[in-house]
């Protein structure tokens, strides 16, 4: 799939500062937060790397891009707390 193995990314060593209200991180916005459905990440450079973990740590979405924005269907995950991790930044994502 030309993909990174998610098995090879370890979801625990996410760091997150702190929650956020408005989730924007060196010009890195995930909107809307919360989101039921599809999210829009978005940057001012190519996002690169982006993976998103649930609260055990599981990776639900693995995603290398040279796109500026990037949209994500979540509709099918749980309700909860999800890292986002876009290069080397993290954020939280509620899923309603």
């Amino acid at each position: 799939d030309g993909g990174m193995n998610p098995d090879n990314i370890n979801c625990s060593s996410y760091k997150t500062a702190g929650v956020q209200q408005a989730i924007t991180f060196l010009g890195i916005g995930i909107y809307p937060n919360p989101s039921s459905g599809q999210i829009t990440i978005s940057g001012k450079e190519a996002l690169g790397n982006i993976s998103i973990c649930n609260s055990v740590g599981t990776m639900v979405y693995q995603n290398n891009t040279t796109e500026l924005q990037q949209n994500i269907d979540i509709s099918a995950n749980e309700p909860g707390l999800y890292l986002v991790k876009v290069g080397n930044q993290t954020s939280k994502l509620v899923k309603e």
